[in-house]
């Protein structure tokens, strides 16, 4: 999967030295719907795949699954952009968030997954707050911001925790350790589970999606 990483370098070279926006345009669209498609033919062609990637990373099918999801989302979001006031800066943040996504889903260490996680609020914060139309979406950034970091204090912590107690944050190491005991602990499900259950509409922990969705361009 490293020649996934090297297009999208490529990819941001050919935005960085084009001088035409809709040139740019058509290529980031047209890699994301391609990225997509090179990565659902390798997984049709072997379905049960897992290998491992240099730098902490593996793949496997549901790795597959989601980012073949998010290149054809964002191939739709850059292929609905018109008109859009600082197009190219907006690119660079699409662009940022895809390769984002990439990393997080290649991730196979707790630590770089978390982190990934939430630096996925960069991007979303510029967009809300460059490309927003209404005067609210500064203190709807406030909100989503306060919410998603709160929430997932408690799962940073754990980290810390787990990484004392195993000298690892590694998910296939832990796989061989006595990690088992600690995983099933009702605390512990708890914990992991919060800082994913605040992005969902569920009451009292949802207060912060309906501002960020009606400021979001």
């Amino acid at each position: 999967m490293m020649e996934v990483v090297l297009m999208n370098l490529g990819i941001l070279f050919v935005i960085l030295s084009s001088m035409d926006i809709k040139f740019s345009k058509f290529i980031l669209q047209n890699f994301m719907f391609m990225n997509s498609f090179i990565l659902l033919i390798k997984g049709l062609m072997n379905c049960n795949c897992y290998s491992l990637i240099s730098g902490g990373m593996s793949i496997d099918l549901y790795s597959f699954s989601l980012i073949i999801l998010v290149g054809w989302v964002m191939g739709l979001m850059v292929l609905s952009l018109s008109e859009v006031f600082y197009l190219n800066v907006l690119m660079y943040v699409l662009w940022f968030m895809y390769m984002n996504m990439l990393f997080l889903f290649f991730s196979c260490n707790l630590g770089v997954f978390y982190f990934m996680f939430e630096l996925s609020l960069i991007p979303m914060v510029l967009i809300m707050v460059m490309w927003g139309y209404s005067e609210n979406r500064f203190g709807s950034m406030m909100y989503m911001l306060m919410y998603t970091l709160l929430f997932s204090l408690p799962f940073m912590f754990m980290l810390i925790l787990i990484l004392e107690e195993f000298n690892t944050l590694n998910m296939l190491v832990m796989n061989y350790m006595n990690v088992g005991l600690l995983i099933k602990s009702n605390i512990f499900m708890f914990v992991i589970v919060i800082p994913f259950l605040v992005k969902m509409p569920m009451y009292l922990i949802h207060l912060w999606l309906p501002k960020a969705h009606v400021e979001a361009p």
